[in-house]
């Protein structure tokens, strides 16, 4: 299980990747990062790692897509995080 777990709600966002590759560079210890694709796929699609949970739901907004992350939450504490 993981300790941390960071969630980032995101819709059309520009610099998603790159918030995920400094948050998995810069991490220690157990984390996982549930990203909530707020009603679109990313072009280019985002890279794998077994630490990133990917999330795609129709558009509902950013607190439904911030709830949704917590109910597949593992971690012991969350952290939210914007892109």
């Amino acid at each position: 299980m993981a300790k941390v777990s960071i969630i980032i709600p995101a819709r059309h966002e520009v610099y998603l990747q790159q918030t995920i590759d400094e948050i998995l560079s810069k991490a220690a210890g157990d984390i996982e990062v549930i990203v909530v694709l707020d009603g679109y796929w990313p072009d280019p699609p985002l890279k794998d790692d077994p630490r990133i949970t990917i999330a795609h739901r129709e558009s509902r907004g950013m607190r439904a897509a911030i709830n949704a992350a917590i109910g597949i939450a593992k971690g012991e504490y969350i952290m939210k995080v914007d892109a």
